[in-house]
């Protein structure tokens, strides 16, 4: 077994990178976070979470000394946006981030990436991580599939790829997004959802174990109809 590392960098301590990040710190691991601007510093100074200002371009990343790039594991957390150019902006940052973290390391070189369950096709069928095609329906799932790519074949990095389903939680629920999209449509596939408590879990098991150079699908055991889970969230939530 692999000698399990002991410090990790979290880019993207948004709603999971938080979770995250207190976990691994309850488990006994040395957690730096990252933040963009004061507001969200405040945010992880209030929850504990020992944090330095990284900003993450397409052509370069501010930030304020290598320190945060020189730990055992930088864990990527850090969700593509809906910008009309993901497609090429998202792979870009990545291989900045990448880029910045390998050529900051002495030693190994290990990278949990947070993927999404929608590098897959949208059709309701049963998926596996080595036998199913990827086919990404939108540009978001695409810009993520290239950023999967990127930190995999990095030959000086040991990757370790998590694809999520959609993630929820007590403060995030499904209930929450009828209002972005129309359920009826399409409403009998069914949907992958995760709580974000049991990704940060997941990964605490997987740095446990020293498991690299793996892709793993994080999602709940059950799978509602989408109609049926909005449908009954909405109702919750009156």
């Amino acid at each position: 077994m692999n000698e399990r590392p002991v410090n990790i960098s979290i880019l993207g301590c948004g709603w999971l990178g938080q979770r995250i990040a207190l976990q691994l710190k309850s488990d006994g691991y040395d957690v730096l976070g990252s933040f963009r601007d004061a507001e969200q510093e405040k945010v992880l100074q209030n929850k504990g979470i020992a944090s330095v200002r990284v900003e993450v371009t397409p052509k370069d990343i501010k930030d304020a000394g290598p320190s945060f790039w020189e730990r055992d594991v930088l864990l990527i957390a850090l969700p593509p946006g809906k910008s009309d150019d993901v497609l090429t902006i998202y792979p870009q940052m990545i291989q900045q981030v990448v880029n910045k973290f390998v050529n900051n390391q002495k030693k190994r070189c290990r990278i949990i990436f947070i993927s999404s369950s929608s590098v897959y096709p949208n059709d309701g069928r049963i998926v596996t991580e080595k036998e199913s095609p990827l086919h990404p329906a939108g540009q978001s799932g695409k810009a993520i599939l290239q950023a999967e790519k990127i930190v995999e074949e990095n030959k000086n990095v040991e990757a370790l790829i998590l694809r999520c389903g959609g993630l929820i939680g007590n403060d995030r629920l499904p209930g929450s997004f009828t209002l972005k999209q129309n359920f009826r449509s399409r409403g009998d596939v069914p949907v992958n959802l995760i709580f974000g408590s049991d990704v940060a879990r997941a990964v605490s098991f997987l740095l446990i174990c020293s498991v690299w150079h793996e892709i793993y699908n994080l999602v709940a055991p059950t799978h509602p109809r989408r109609g049926e889970l909005y449908k009954e969230a909405a109702r919750l939530q009156k």
